[in-house]
């Protein structure tokens, strides 16, 4: 069996945070942030969300975002895993192969795997949006994966609708983690596989 992970939210305690840090960067650059909608946005990555906030960004500018909304963040220092999270990745491994597959760019990933404790070594492989051509909600990174390891994805773990399509686009069974900034209509009209309250609830579920 092969159970790919997103990663902010479902494995580490990130979402409030990370979209702080982002509306503070956005804010210090001159955007406007009374147009931000948090949970239609929560997915995506950082550079297709200012690109539909802004339409004619530039690279250059959303490189400079981004370096803002990275150092923010690190000096919020709220990032932590979930309660649950190693003890059920512990379990997991006993029946099952694990994997990331974040929106999140891997050296960022791998940062903050060692500032919240998760061993990487938990995993057989981690797939950051930077190591595809299309991010999630393509089916890119769950792709990888399987050719790397030579099995198909049996479950998707995540938070938001974009990974049920990234799920659905892949034909893998979605199992969406609930969290702060669950559009939970939006997410039971895209019909998960399943809906938890806890990680620890996958050790029965899969």
């Amino acid at each position: 069996m092969l159970i790919g992970f997103d990663l902010d939210g479902t494995l580490i305690d990130s979402v409030g945070s990370g979209w702080e840090a982002f509306i503070k960067a956005i804010d210090k650059h001159g955007l406007d942030v009374s147009s931000i909608d948090v949970k239609k946005f929560n997915g995506s990555t950082l550079t297709n969300t200012l690109r539909r906030i802004k339409k004619d960004i530039t690279d250059d500018e959303i490189h400079k975002i981004v370096q803002t909304k990275n150092k923010i963040e690190e000096n919020l220092g709220k990032i932590k895993a979930f309660p649950d999270t190693v003890s059920t990745i512990l379990q997991l491994r006993k029946k099952a192969e694990l994997a990331i597959m974040s929106n999140t760019h891997f050296p960022i990933i791998m940062r903050r795997l060692d500032e919240t404790g998760i061993n990487p070594m938990f995993f057989e492989t981690i797939i950051g949006s930077d190591l595809v051509n299309h991010p999630k909600p393509f089916p890119d990174e769950i792709n990888l994966v399987e050719k790397l390891i030579h099995h198909k994805v049996d479950f998707f773990v995540g938070d938001t609708v974009t990974d049920i399509k990234t799920g659905n686009a892949a034909g893998v069974k979605t199992v969406i983690l609930r969290n702060e900034l669950s559009d939970m209509e939006e997410i039971k009209r895209h019909k998960p596989y399943k809906i938890i309250n806890n990680l620890s609830e996958l050790v029965s579920l899969v």
